[in-house]
């Protein structure tokens, strides 16, 4: 899929496991115990780095739409959560 979109095939991967909090190891944000436990959901990124300041976004997914800002002008809407937002609070 990623070949088919940017015409090339990715230079590496990522995972990140999903996960949840149950009450636990250590105290959130809220003020409450909490300890991550993994669920079989995650999320696998492939990347090929450019030498440009472009960060080009798509989702497997059709539902979400592709996605594309300069690393140099983030902006994150909290009013408007999209998908994309979680890559680039990341970044």
């Amino acid at each position: 899929m990623f070949n088919s979109k940017f015409g090339s095939t990715p230079k590496f991967y990522v995972r990140a496991p999903g996960r949840v909090n149950i009450i636990g190891e250590h105290i959130d944000y809220c003020g409450y115990s909490v300890i991550p436990m993994a669920v079989e959901q995650d999320m696998l990124i492939a990347v090929e780095p450019v030498k440009t300041h472009t960060l080009q976004l798509a989702n497997t997914d059709p539902l979400y739409p592709d996605f594309s800002t300069t690393a140099n002008n983030i902006c994150i809407d909290k009013t408007k959560p999209l998908w994309h937002n979680y890559f680039l609070c990341g970044f």
